[in-house]
């Protein structure tokens, strides 16, 4: 770094009337005496930050209008009003073209005056940072603005940061697992394209233990060369006396990488430390993790900053990628709770509760979280005082899919990232080409059935075949997974649910009376939302409001579909308005053939999106609830069905296996309509 002579300017009354009042009321001038070294980057920083509020402001509201057209042209028939939807798609086209001519143009200006301010930021005190971020990215490669996803992926992302200044780039966990293309390699092509878009660092999410712990370290040894390394601090092998005798060498040592230390151009050292959620546990299948202990998170942080310390005394900046989340039952888990516990911390970027919480300061540290699966892109933008060791200034902007749309048009992909998804392509199409499991019988949810004078999916309105199969299928993946970790789990207190819209569509057979293999790609369109396994614990009382609210829902696709340990009668009203609503006779209601006791622990096992209160199923949202909490946290639900559909077929027969295991049939069985009679519509 250059040595430059620092100037003392006296600001006499003359001389402060020829300098902008901006420049008077500087952060960081004291009384007033200021060097014009800092004078020049007080000026550069405000006309940058200035520039930057502009080009906010245009994106915002070009994003506003593009989201309306897209939703007016959503609401047209395109086969039956082809010229209107026309018309309305060349509106789009038109204001993506004119408004890309601006953006290219605020982008290039922004650019000029963050090289400006670095330049004129050096050897100053107050450094401004840049640093992108994302969290819980679930394997979402591709954009999708489909009207029920609404992302954009590793693939817009990339695009979008294309050709634009900042200095870190950073993932706080769970990258690698999530929907069924990226699964198909296990995540190899997204840590692949993480990497070649130059992330800094990955923390390690529950989820990068679903592929089994040695394959996300074996992805970290991959991507060594390319800078781009996973990091956790606070997963450690198990002693000797503990640890599988395969692994004995490994005892006690951490199988990621704790820090890292990043020099940036303007010559800050900023450390990095990954923190990973200990509910690992039993979040991910505990199998997984077998071999390992998760310290505690505060524990293990504070070590950390002490090694680095000693170690890089030099380091300026710290900022923690902790895979913790917020609203947790294990309030010491939570990453509120660490900023709380760890001041040292500057700026923890968080994930796991797929949570949309925008930047803010929290005790001494400032701390974000971007939700999930790439609906939004953190923007982080501070300035930090080197000679106090404080942020002076921070703001935020989350960019969601619509101003990524704007920007990234017109915008090539990256050939190496085409090249991959390309690669993986071919690997996609011949995964699930294959065989899935050997239907017995055919299982419905989306069939069309007539409720209150309008068609609708039979899985909206009541239980459907498909639905008893979803639900048993997660309740059996819970069960099996827990029984020898939860005492007493049985048919008397476990229960599946599945909403009847999550299921996209039927699994049938060419001939009805014939078994036929199916292949992957018909169990991916029934489940294509890379929806995972979630299970609660709550009491009677709130299973009870749980059922309630399923009924209530009839007509959509929140109704409630469920495995058959479960039963009840429906007594079907007529409102003022003629029509039929649900309504629960709740002296009818059992599981497991014994009444639901209001005080009693049950356990539901559903899919993530009901578990954060999805289609206002409130009563299982465990965020921040004392009453309900996470139990499991396991695979896609297109994985359990394969693997569920495989153990019928493997036990087909088998009198001491299927029926006699908790939530298992012979395969014909869920295909009779007899099989649905646990509940009872009068």
């Amino acid at each position: 770094m250059s040595k430059r002579k620092r100037i003392l300017l006296t600001l006499t009354p003359l001389s402060l009337a020829f300098l902008p009042i901006v420049a008077i009321s500087a952060q960081g001038c004291s009384g007033s005496n200021i060097t014009v070294e800092e004078h020049k980057a007080k000026l550069a920083r405000d006309k940058y930050y200035n520039f930057l509020d502009k080009y906010n402001s245009y994106l915002s509201a070009q994003a506003k209008i593009y989201s309306t057209k897209k939703k007016e042209l959503s609401a047209i028939d395109k086969k039956s009003k082809e010229h209107e939807y026309n018309a309305k798609q060349k509106e789009i086209d038109e204001l993506l073209k004119s408004t890309k001519v601006v953006l290219n143009t605020k982008r290039e200006q922004l650019n000029k005056l963050y090289d400006e301010l670095k330049v004129a930021q050096e050897d100053q005190k107050i450094q401004t940072i840049r640093i992108l971020h994302t969290n819980d990215e679930h394997g979402r490669i591709k954009q999708d603005d489909s009207k029920y996803n609404n992302y954009a992926g590793m693939v817009g992302f990339s695009k979008y940061i294309k050709d634009r200044k900042y200095d870190l780039l950073l993932s706080s966990g769970d990258l690698i697992q999530g929907l069924p293309f990226s699964d198909s390699d296990k995540g190899k092509t997204i840590t692949k394209i993480a990497a070649q878009m130059g992330y800094a660092a990955i923390a390690v999410g529950n989820h990068e233990f679903d592929f089994g712990l040695e394959h996300t370290v074996k992805l970290d040894e991959e991507i060594k060369s390319s800078g781009t390394r996973f990091l956790s601090a606070n997963v450690v092998y198990k002693d000797k006396q503990t640890i599988d005798p395969t692994l004995m060498d490994k005892a006690g040592t951490r199988p990621y990488t704790p820090y890292l230390i990043k020099e940036l151009t303007n010559g800050l050292k900023v450390a990095l430390i990954g923190i990973t959620t200990p509910d690992s546990a039993y979040t991910s299948h505990p199998k997984n993790s077998v071999n390992v202990n998760f310290v505690d998170p505060v524990t293990a942080t504070k070590e950390i900053l002490q090694e680095i310390r000693q170690r890089h005394p030099d380091v300026n900046f710290t900022i923690a990628l902790t895979h913790l989340g917020v609203g947790r039952n294990e309030k010491a888990w939570e990453s509120t709770y660490l900023a709380q516990q760890v001041p040292e911390l500057d700026l923890i970027l968080d994930g796991h509760s797929h949570t949309k919480y925008e930047l803010r300061e929290l005790a001494k540290s400032y701390i974000s979280q971007t939700e999930c699966y790439t609906k939004y892109f953190g923007d982080i933008t501070l300035d930090f005082d080197k000679s106090s060791g404080k942020i002076v200034f921070a703001r935020e902007e989350l960019r969601d899919i619509n101003q990524i749309i704007l920007e990234q048009y017109g915008v090539e992909l990256d050939s190496k990232i085409s090249r991959l998804i390309s690669e993986l392509e071919t690997t996609y199409k011949d995964t699930y080409s294959k065989g899935a499991f050997t239907l017995d019988t055919q299982l419905f949810n989306t069939r069309e059935t007539e409720f209150n004078g309008q068609k609708f999916w039979e899985g909206r309105v009541k239980q459907s075949t498909l639905g008893l199969f979803t639900a048993e299928a997660m309740a059996w993946d819970f069960y099996t997974a827990k029984k020898d970790q939860i005492a007493d789990l049985s048919l008397e207190n476990v229960v599946g649910l599945q909403n009847g819209g999550g299921i996209r569509a039927d699994l049938t057979l060419n001939d009805p009376d014939k078994p036929e293999e199916i292949k992957k790609e018909s169990v991916l369109a029934v489940a294509p939302f890379g929806n995972m396994i979630d299970a609660v614990s709550l009491k009677g009382s709130s299973l009870k409001e749980t059922i309630k609210h399923g009924l209530s829902k009839a007509g959509s696709g929140a109704f409630a579909q469920w495995s058959s340990n479960v039963s009840f009668t429906v007594n079907k009203v007529t409102t003022s308005d003629g029509k039929v609503k649900y309504e629960l006779d709740e002296s009818t209601l059992k599981l497991g053939g014994k009444a639901i006791d209001d005080d009693k622990t049950y356990y539901v096992v559903t899919n993530d999106f009901m578990v954060a209160g999805g289609d206002g199923y409130k009563m299982l949202d465990y965020h921040g609830s004392n009453d309900v909490k996470q139990v499991y946290e396991s695979q896609s639900l297109f994985d359990t069905f394969i693997k569920f559909g495989k153990y019928l077929n493997e036990h087909k027969g088998k009198a001491d296996k299927l029926g006699k295991e908790p939530f298992t049939k012979e395969m014909t069985d869920y295909g009779k309509e007899e099989s649905l009679k646990f509940i009872t519509y009068k």
